[in-house]
């Protein structure tokens, strides 16, 4: 048999697996260039990968990376993205689902993917989601005193506070942000938006 049609034969394989075996738990499956895109609910995520990580079929080894996406205008407003491959098949997993703000609580994936440890940390730090059961959850990326989280889109472009040597005490100090001119006013009208044009 051809490799080609035998790692087609595989690929359709995994889509089955989800079609049938975890149907109830799937809204939209998407395959493109050996890597499957599954879409479902956020109360879900836990027994899902539990059921992936252990399934014969997938041979799931590694969870790759944890991606954390800000929507505003949505009522759910996040969206994170589980990457999982499996280097036994050549095969990649990445499984979507969006979350609300206020429910922004999911369980952890630390005690069955040792790697998503920091990958939950970072997401904790700059989107403020978070991951119940944690062991370590507190920040990774932004110093201790740190206020708000940088990646959500109604974080300022410049943050609240600047870091710099005051040379009367010798050290460093965190003082809020001092404009030298007035702040300007944009418009923030798109061009592109229909509702704006004229």
């Amino acid at each position: 048999m051809n490799k080609k049609v035998k790692k087609k034969k595989y690929y359709w394989t995994y889509v089955n697996f989800f079609n049938i075996i975890l149907k109830k738990f799937l809204s939209v499956i998407f395959y493109n260039n050996r890597e499957l895109t599954v879409t479902f609910a956020a109360k879900y995520i836990y027994i899902f990968i539990q059921i992936i990580s252990k399934s014969s079929v997938l041979k799931i080894e590694n969870l790759t990376d944890i991606i954390g996406i800000d929507h505003p205008t949505k009522k759910l407003r996040f969206e994170l993205n589980y990457i999982f491959l499996s280097l036994t098949n050549s095969f990649r997993v990445q499984l979507k689902s969006n979350i609300s703000q206020k429910k922004s609580l999911i369980l952890t994936l630390s005690n069955i993917f040792l790697s998503a440890n920091w990958l939950e940390r970072e997401i904790y730090d700059l989107f403020g989601i978070y991951f119940l059961n944690h062991k370590d959850l507190r920040r990774l990326l932004t110093d201790y005193g740190f206020e708000g989280y940088p990646l959500r889109k109604d974080y300022p472009i410049t943050g609240y506070n600047e870091i710099k040597f005051n040379e009367k005490k010798k050290k460093i100090t965190l003082e809020p942000i001092e404009y030298t001119q007035k702040f300007r006013y944009f418009d923030f009208k798109s061009p592109w938006d229909i509702k704006y044009r004229s």
